[in-house]
């Protein structure tokens, strides 16, 4: 196995992957054959991870359908990606929606019983191969037990007695768009326009027009994220705010799930009315695509914005912005330096001034950011 040093990934879970790769996984498939069965034209890919990623995972999955043109291709992703696939120009066939316990942090009987109704389902179809798009050892797993008898994966976390198409890698991969780049190099697979896609349908590009026409700057900001680690003091989102109020922006406030909290005491700051949106995924993604500009933090906000060509300001505090930024040409990057201890496993503050690398970003870094971005 090729020597892996790169500290995008969290080394802890690779180190006990391997261990239980090496204990359990290489004894009981060493020299296991495989059935060989008769199977359709047909792929399955597995991505369990968050809306950001499936956004990311555009760009493969176009290059994907662009080489296997008469393949039936599935996608097993979480259910965020049925409404973000909407209106995608056949480049996936099928969406089978499954939330992965170690994903979600959901685990309970009900978890354990969708992981055995996903591999029944997949069971009936007989794909001729499948693609792991993480080299994430339980969903490497997962894939086997599904009847799946040729992977394509990487070996980041062990799984050579089960991967069948290893998927080389070295140091040149930088960020998660380069490794499913990588994929698709392995599957000669065309790598032209590379890069994330949302599709909007004629109604949705009706109503971004309406939006548009009754204000000239809108701001979009959506203040949250999935981990408290990665979000702004309300104070400096308030002075954002307060700025642009005095130079007759819009200001849009996109409040997600548990959210409600937080968005409510900056409203309540705000020296002005803003409009609060709160909706389902395929009306966010609406309003996203009738900003002027998004601010957004480390979270799906950038990705979606960055994939709809929206100019986009991305705060980042205790993640490296070089392996998971939004891919486009309009997005400014908001991240303070000198930061040691940076990446963290953004479980706990270790720092000693407590959420330093978010405190330490000032209004101004942002509003110039936004300037930039309107030049």
């Amino acid at each position: 196995m090729e020597q892996f040093n790169m500290k995008h990934f969290n080394q802890r879970k690779r180190k006990v992957g391997l261990l239980i790769d090496r204990w359990f996984v290489t004894p009981l498939f060493f020299k296991k054959n495989r059935r060989q069965n008769s199977y359709n034209r047909s792929l399955l890919i597995f991505d369990f991870h968050r809306i950001g990623d499936i956004v990311l995972l555009t760009a493969l999955l176009k290059s994907i359908r662009n080489k296997y043109r008469s393949y039936k291709i599935t996608l097993v992703a979480g259910q965020w990606a049925k409404a973000l696939l909407e209106n995608n120009p056949g480049i996936i066939d099928e969406i089978i929606t499954f939330n992965a316990p170690w994903v979600t942090g959901q685990y309970s009987l009900y978890s354990i019983l969708s992981i055995v109704k996903l591999i029944k389902r997949i069971k009936k179809e007989q794909f001729e191969f499948g693609i792991e798009v993480r080299g994430d050892l339980r969903q490497i797993l997962l894939m086997h037990f599904c009847g799946i008898n040729k992977i394509v994966s990487y070996l980041f976390t062990g799984g050579k007695f089960i991967i069948t198409h290893p998927v080389p890698y070295d140091n040149s991969c930088k960020h998660l768009i380069d490794f499913h780049r990588n994929i698709a190099k392995y599957l000669n697979c065309p790598i032209e326009h590379f890069f994330p896609r949302i599709w909007l349908s004629e109604i949705e590009k009706d109503k971004i027009n309406h939006y548009k026409s009754k204000s000239k700057k809108i701001l979009g900001i959506h203040p949250g994220a999935s981990n408290i680690l990665r979000v702004l003091p309300c104070s400096t989102i308030v002075e954002v705010i307060d700025e642009l109020l005095k130079k007759n922006w819009k200001i849009w406030i996109f409040q997600g799930p548990q959210e409600e909290i937080y968005v409510k005491k900056i409203v309540e700051k705000c020296h002005a009315g803003i409009h609060v949106i709160h909706t389902n995924l395929r009306d966010y993604i609406v309003h996203i695509a009738s900003c002027t500009v998004v601010l957004s933090m480390d979270s799906a906000c950038g990705h979606i914005a960055s994939a709809l060509n929206v100019p986009s300001v991305v705060v980042f505090g205790p993640a490296r912005y070089q392996f998971c930024k939004p891919i486009g040409k309009k997005v400014s990057i908001v991240q303070i330096d000198n930061v040691p201890c940076r990446p963290c496993n953004q479980k706990k503050c270790i720092h000693h001034i407590y959420h330093y690398c978010m405190k330490g970003i000032s209004s101004e870094q942002i509003i110039k950011g936004i300037n930039d971005l309107l030049i």
